[in-house]
């Protein structure tokens, strides 16, 4: 059962309210639980729904939410192992099972669900795109209206899907800092819940499920060598939080878990630090849509990857698209980009001698291919970043 709110910089304690940042230290916060070593352990998971709800008392949502996410198929993929030089590998597969096949699918659910306990009727995000689609399914599924604020360069098919599935999708002139900004206005003057900040710690909390599956999908033991898409860096961040919740649930020990970040070399700020002396996450130079050029968890993700003895591998776009057809020539498995840059990123890890052949490696498949998010671009709608302007949008019922 979650407690509160705690900061692992300076360890002040908040109580569970919509809140992301310290107020001391300013460092990002995270979801407390009770002391309860083992739960849930295997006796209580096992006549458990198999979705992310089965891990209820390692979530911070009063029940489960409406959305069926999670418990995703953990695939052996011996033809592609044999291609890596790996003896055994494993994709754990996030474009089956869940609402739009992305790992953000279990974040979207559990703040969505949370949304609901803080009393929020709609949620607004701010995106380049890849989280637009997760965030309107889980917003649909729980009656809670949606707002998705992008840039015009972000990826248009996520947000064209959110759009289908009944979000709001307005383009602001400028870039993604810009429609932070914006959609934190916007979210403060109508009273919305700010994904990007007022849910921010809920969100990484559905997340961290990815690793819990794993955990149970390998018979209650953690793979070797993980090997994962950072972007915001939420995956990195809560692989740290899952593998001490997992060893205090009962999982077999072992010499831990060694995670492998995964950036195109288009927008790396968290391999660059990771590459660095000083390890300092600082903004990537540019726009870019490959990723946020300033990740809200870089930091705590640079730090996760470190202390487990991993790295960050960049590819470039050209290498990514190798890896997805990689994987889809030996797995027959048809993905996203990130998923093409993870396969051609361990490949590169192996023939430089960081992977270990015998150990299990988990490769994390983050997403469907985005070409299957069609939709009317008359949908969308552009205009300034002014709150004026979105008012005048609002009271024309976005015609």
């Amino acid at each position: 059962m979650a407690r509160g709110l705690v900061c692992d910089n300076c360890g002040a304690e908040y109580p569970e309210e919509p809140r992301w940042l310290c107020e001391r230290c300013f460092e990002l916060l995270r979801v407390r639980y009770e002391a309860e070593e083992g739960k849930p352990g295997r006796r209580e998971l096992a006549d458990r729904e198999m979705s992310l709800w089965r891990y209820r008392e390692r979530l911070p949502v009063d029940r489960a939410g409406a959305s069926e996410v999670g418990w995703t198929r953990l695939v052996e993929a011996k033809h592609l192992g044999e291609r890596l030089g790996l003896e055994r590998v494993y994709i754990k597969d996030e474009g089956t099972g869940s609402p739009t096949g992305c790992v953000e699918d279990r974040g979207a659910a559990v703040a969505a669900a949370k949304s609901q306990e803080f009393g929020y009727e709609a949620v607004a995000c701010a995106t380049m795109g890849a989280g637009a689609a997760p965030v309107a399914a889980a917003c649909a599924r729980a009656g809670v209206r949606c707002y998705v604020f992008a840039p015009p360069g972000g990826e248009r098919e996520p947000l064209l899907g959110a759009s289908k599935m009944g979000a709001k999708v307005v383009l602001l002139d400028g870039r993604r800092e810009e429609a932070e900004r914006f959609c934190r206005d916007a979210a403060d003057e109508y009273g919305w819940g700010f994904l990007n900040l007022h849910l921010k710690p809920y969100w990484a909390e559905g997340i961290k499920t990815l690793f819990f599956e794993v955990a149970e999908q390998l018979g209650w033991k953690l793979p070797d060598q993980f090997v994962i898409y950072v972007g915001s860096g939420v995956l990195a961040k809560e692989s740290a939080k899952a593998e001490k919740e997992l060893r205090g649930m009962g999982i077999e020990k072992n010499r831990g878990m060694r995670v492998y970040g995964v950036q195109l070399e288009s927008c790396a700020p968290i391999a660059r630090a990771l590459s660095n002396d000083n390890g300092c996450v600082t903004a990537w130079e540019g726009s870019s849509t490959a990723g946020p050029s300033d990740p809200a968890w870089g930091k705590a993700a640079a730090e996760a990857i470190r202390r487990s003895k991993g790295t960050c591998q960049t590819v470039s776009k050209e290498e990514a698209e190798k890896g997805g057809e990689l994987l889809a020539e030996t797995e027959g498995l048809l993905r996203g980009v990130r998923t093409g840059a993870s396969v051609w990123a361990t490949k590169k890890l192996a023939e430089n001698g960081k992977l270990r052949p015998e150990a299990v490696t988990v490769i994390a498949a983050t997403e469907r291919p985005v070409e299957e998010m069609r939709g009317s671009a008359r949908s969308l709608r552009r205009i300034r970043p002014r709150l004026s302007d979105f008012d005048k949008l609002m009271r024309n019922g976005f015609g």
